[in-house]
């Protein structure tokens, strides 16, 4: 079997257990925000977010220069969100930074603290400026905040769709984005006490009544290595549900992406 057909192999499985990869089309529809909250960008409004974030990069690595863009689409005005900006090495997929920033006034600022940010995470090496050309950049911007009883885990909360954040009065101690649950292949348990050592609290901490949770989705997009976008969206669905059809799309429309990235 060549690598070419274990990757689309590959693929055929990621999507059965429930993660799509969906390229963007040339026939977009507008950015908006849904009445819950809920945040949709458009293919270009993606790539001006992408393109921000690496400018925002790389003018801080220069001369630490705080980027300011000439042009804001509308949707990037609207008020700011809690944005994380992750880098993966471009050869390796390894994660190589993931980083937020709070403080902003809107979003599109939100976006280039987030860049910013993300370029001295001190879980690995300060970020140099030749590294630019190895990393791909991947954008995660939450949506609302829902709250979330311990004991409703197994069913409220679905392990790649939703994120989850410790809460303690009111105040966050460590937040989980949607995919490290089923990258890591947690269950609850262990993702609970992932968290509560994410905050330098004891694994133990989820057994506390003091400590509760708050779950989020979130629009996530990443650079496609050739000055566009791939969005990352992600679903669970049982098998008796899968739609052959819709996988063949899924493969014919996302194949070219993978086999260049994986």
């Amino acid at each position: 079997m060549t690598k070419k057909i274990s990757r689309i192999l590959l693929l055929v499985c990621i999507l059965l257990n429930g993660t799509e990869t969906i390229a963007a089309t040339p026939e977009e529809n507008p950015s908006y925000i849904e009445k819950s909250g809920d945040l949709y960008l458009s293919e270009s409004d993606q790539i001006w977010a992408l393109k921000t974030a690496r400018t925002a990069i790389k003018n801080y690595l220069t001369d630490k220069s705080f980027y300011v863009p000439d042009y804001t689409p509308e949707i990037f005005s609207t008020s700011p969100r809690k944005v994380y900006v992750s880098l993966y090495n471009i050869e390796t997929h390894e994660l190589r930074s993931c980083k937020s920033r709070q403080g902003a006034k809107n979003l599109g600022e939100s976006i280039v603290k987030a860049a910013i940010e993300s370029t001295k995470d001190s879980r690995f090496e300060t970020l140099s400026q030749n590294e630019l050309d190895e990393i791909l950049i991947d954008i995660n911007i939450l949506n609302s905040y829902r709250p979330i009883l311990d004991i409703e885990l197994d069913s409220a909360y679905e392990p790649g769709i939703d994120g989850i954040r410790l809460m303690e009065n009111g105040s966050s101690l460590a937040t989980f984005l949607p995919g490290i649950a089923t990258t890591h292949n947690y269950d609850k348990d262990t993702l609970l006490e992932k968290l509560c050592l994410k905050a330098d609290i004891a694994e133990s901490c989820y057994q506390d009544s003091d400590y509760y949770y708050q779950k989020f989705t979130t629009f996530a997009f990443i650079e496609d290595g050739n000055g566009g976008t791939t969005t990352l969206k992600r679903t669970n669905n049982y098998l008796d549900e899968i739609d052959l059809e819709n996988i063949e799309y899924l493969v014919t429309g996302n194949g070219e992406w993978l086999l260049n990235h994986t």
